[in-house]
């Protein structure tokens, strides 16, 4: 969830267990095709996606 505070934003990070549960049965799922060298399925943001998600404006990290 995102809240917006005056001259702020806040990610409230309750939902991270159920993020991370789901990020790791994907990779789970993934890694015997990965094995197998199969190609992977399903998109995958970039490094720079990723960077960007981190140095996007108004990002507080706690």
């Amino acid at each position: 969830m995102i809240r917006d505070a005056p001259g702020a934003r806040v990610v409230v990070l309750c939902g991270i267990a159920s993020l991370y549960r789901r990020a790791l049965g994907e990779a789970v799922a993934t890694a015997p095709a990965v094995r197998d060298g199969a190609p992977s399925t399903g998109p995958a943001p970039t490094y720079a996606q990723v960077q960007a998600l981190v140095d996007g404006p108004g990002v507080t990290c706690r």
